[in-house]
Parts: structure tokens; sequence; C-alpha cells
């Protein structure tokens, strides 16, 4: 039985050790960096109804939730758009409250850290509010249902759809 040669050997484990690189680099990038916007129709919560009670006093005509989370690193990439639907609150016609899962210092801490002046609730699961994960924005109508909901880090299109959005109605 003949052996290859050692040249022949050494191009098979470079090329095979060039492959698992590149997989690697390809799931690496994938996990880290790719944020993942797919909402399925089974967990998509438009069309439920939240309790407005729980979230705004008194329920405005449009009232938009943020579920946020001060662990969530997508939650500050999308700071400046928060703020500016923060911007946009009108009594009776517009109302805008962050849900934060942790305690009451804590979401106070986080939302001045980033200059986001908004009412909060603090404290509570976020799957009180039909929030599976953060960042969340749902825009709710005056009886509490979801009418539109935007999942994770969203984009300058979708950022501008949201914004577009509350400012004509829903």
């Amino acid at each position: 039985m003949k052996l290859p040669d050692s040249k022949a050997l050494d191009r098979y484990s470079n090329l095979a050790v060039i492959i698992v690189a590149f997989v690697f680099i390809a799931w690496f990038v994938e996990s880290h960096f790719i944020a993942r916007r797919v909402i399925t129709p089974n967990t998509s919560p438009v069309g439920k109804r939240i309790n407005l009670s729980s979230v705004s006093q008194p329920p405005a005509l449009e009232n938009v939730v943020l579920g946020l989370s001060t662990v969530c690193h997508f939650c500050q990439m999308n700071t400046d758009l928060y703020k500016h639907l923060a911007g946009m609150e009108a009594p009776g016609r517009i109302s805008v409250v962050a849900v934060i899962p942790q305690s009451e210092s804590e979401a106070k801490q986080y939302l001045a850290k980033d200059g986001l002046q908004a009412s909060f609730l603090a404290g509570k699961p976020l799957s009180t509010y039909d929030i599976t994960g953060t960042p969340t924005i749902l825009l709710l109508d005056s009886k509490g249902i979801i009418r539109k909901a935007w999942i994770g880090a969203l984009t300058p299109t979708q950022q501008n759809d949201v914004i577009s959005t509350v400012q004509h109605g829903f």
C-alpha cells in the first residue's frame, strides 16, 4: 500500500484548516452581528389585547409601548428612536410608556443615562404586556388592541416606518 507523499498531505490539511476557519467565521458573524427580525405569524402579538389601565393612565387614542431591558445591547441601538417617540407624546392622543423588567431604580438609571424622558413601568415580567423579547415596540389603539409591532433592533427604514405610523395614526 502506497502512502501519500508529505506535500499532498500538507495541502489537504491546509485546505481543511481553511475550510473550518471560513465556517467558523461565517457562524460567528451570523450569531453576533446579524440581528434576526423575523416574526412568524404564530408569535406576532398583533391583534392581541393588553389591559391599557396597566400601561397608560388615562389611555390615549394611540399608545406606544416600548419593551426595553437594561441589559439588552440591541435596545441601545435604537435609543434615538425612543427619544423621538417620547417627544411625540401628546395628552389624549399619543401616550408613550417604557416597560422594563428590572427594578424601578435600575429603570430610572437606564432611562436617565440615555436621556430618555418617558413614563415607565418597572419590575414586572415583559410577558405581562405580551412582550416576548427586547427591544419591542407595540402600537396599541384606545381599546388596548395591538395594531402594529416591531421586535428586535430596527434598520433606519423600519425606524422611519415606526415614526410615520405614529405621526399619521394607525
